[in-house]
């Protein structure tokens, strides 16, 4: 007996296809879910040039030492985030798990910002907060712009300037005319990575170390720039008017910028106590300006002394354009200071030399020149006419004025420390010109970071939180008419149709095989 074959009934194929189509949903939402537990540095690539998203290694290194627990709170309305700066607080978020970001809605939350700060924060702004103490960053404070004057052939652009946003409003409106006639551009740098860092120190640091630069001595006007850098590096600081007031008793430092009229004695005497006792001063003097006995007399006291001739680099290899325009040996703050090498520009400088002192000290040279540099007697208008075409200058070393007897290596920066528990530290430059942006953009910002590594130094603050800005502005694509109408027509109708006409032609292969 032959036994019938069991039937079966088979799926049909459009369930079986949606089947299929359910468990690859489902395999992809559960895959989704866990690529969004994967933390942001695994599934977030930044692709900009300048990388504005990525952390540095000085951010990692500090980060790694923490010990406070941080909020960062994000202030934003839902919807308008700046999306580069929620993965940079990401990347903040996976560093430490003493670090933790909130996201605020204003809108939910309108009195949110008021326990922190009483300013009017614009969307995608930061409040950084620890048990100590609080920092609100607004965004408009994680940018920074540089003016640039152009010259006539277009072919160099020479830096005026640094400003802040509200800065930058107020001179774009008043000067706009100047960036429409090609005569000024601007560049605007992000520094978002610097000024959260700098916001981590400030609210977990036990102690912030505060400067004090003197008045009424015709001082030049400090470098806006550089306060800028001194608030990012959480240094604290304010004028002194050593006329009427004693040096104040938070002062870390004492700075003396260039000044022009001479210091009293009851002056010079609060100064020299403030040095006996710990504290510490920098002065930067212009060779022109050094009638200033008093206050020379409390540097000779302390082994420090100068000339008001100009000193003049012989080596090539040493000065930029012109003799007087000096790029000194630096191994002397380097090795001190344990500074990585950099370039240093320090033009128009007069020398410093190590003198007698009836206190117990030790002088250090810190920037040098080579022993084929020499000193000359310069009047203030022909250094006045050789700066405006210094780098066009030229130094003859072999003739009638030149004087062998001066020629040898000087100090254009020295630093004198004193003995005992209580050792102050005198710092003295011999340019204020250092400081001047153009100068510091020429060293490719050397000056300003030597000058903020002894300023830390000084102030025992033995670490840097300057960390580099990064450029948003990319190059502009400029095209010809004749151009956008051949590209318009190849993305526009070329591509298009055959992209069409090969899907027909495989689509007719297809129907008549």
């Amino acid at each position: 007996m032959t036994q019938k074959p069991t039937s079966r009934k088979q799926m049909h194929p459009a369930n079986a296809w949606m089947i299929l189509t359910a468990l690859v949903l489902i395999a992809i939402f559960l895959l989704n879910l866990l690529i969004q537990m994967l933390p942001a540095s695994i599934t977030i690539f930044d692709l900009t040039s300048q990388k504005i998203t990525e952390i540095s290694d000085i951010t990692r290194e500090y980060v790694s030492q923490m010990k406070n627990d941080v909020v960062l709170y994000r202030i934003c309305v839902t919807g308008n985030e700046d999306q580069a700066l929620v993965q940079l607080m990401e990347h903040y978020d996976e560093l430490s798990e003493h670090i933790s970001v909130v996201a605020v809605d204003p809108a939910v939350y309108p009195r949110f910002t008021s326990a922190y700060t009483d300013k009017d924060l614009s969307d995608n702004s930061i409040i950084v907060s620890s048990d100590k103490r609080s920092k609100a960053l607004d965004f408009n404070d994680l940018l920074l712009y540089n003016i640039y004057a152009i010259s006539e052939d277009g072919s160099s652009y020479v830096l005026q300037s640094q400003m802040t946003y509200a800065d930058f409003l107020i001179f774009y409106e008043t000067y706009a005319d100047v960036f429409t006639t090609g005569d000024y551009t601007y560049q605007t740098l992000f520094i978002g990575e610097d000024a959260i860092t700098s916001a981590l120190d400030y609210v977990t640091s036990d102690v912030l170390p505060k400067v004090y630069l003197t008045t009424g001595h015709g001082e030049s006007a400090f470098p806006e720039s550089l306060y800028n850098y001194l608030s990012l590096d959480n240094i604290d600081y304010g004028s002194y008017s050593s006329l009427t007031d004693p040096v104040p008793e938070d002062a870390d430092c004492i700075l003396l910028y260039a000044p022009t009229q001479d210091f009293t004695e009851e002056e010079t005497k609060r100064l020299r106590d403030y040095l006996l006792s710990g504290g510490n001063l920098m002065l930067f003097t212009s060779y022109a300006t050094l009638e200033l006995p008093n206050l020379l007399a409390l540097m000779s006291e302390f082994g420090m002394d100068a000339s008001d001739r100009l000193v003049l680099e012989g080596d090539s290899e040493h000065y930029q354009g012109s003799g007087y325009f000096l790029y000194p040996n630096t191994d002397g703050a380097r090795n001190h200071f344990s500074i990585a090498s950099y370039n240093l520009l320090a033009p128009y400088s007069h020398s410093i030399s190590m003198g007698e002192s009836e206190h117990t000290m030790t002088y250090t040279p810190l920037f040098t020149t080579t022993a084929k540099a020499r000193l000359e007697d310069v009047e203030a208008s022909e250094n006045e006419e050789s700066a405006n075409d210094g780098e066009n200058a030229s130094v003859d070393f072999e003739g009638e004025d030149a004087s062998e007897d001066t020629t040898g290596s000087y100090d254009v920066g020295a630093l004198v420390t004193l003995a005992g528990e209580n050792a102050g530290h005198l710092c003295w430059f011999g340019t204020p010109q250092i400081l001047d942006s153009d100068f510091n953009s020429a060293s490719g910002g050397g000056n300003y970071t030597y000058f903020l590594a002894i300023l830390e130094n000084l102030c025992e603050k033995n670490y840097s939180l300057v960390i580099e800005s990064k450029v948003l502005d990319e190059d502009v694509l400029v095209l010809s008419d004749f151009q956008v109408g051949f590209w318009g027509i190849v993305l526009i109708v070329v591509i298009p149709l055959s992209v069409l006409g090969i899907g027909l032609v495989v689509h007719m292969r297809r129907k008549y095989r």
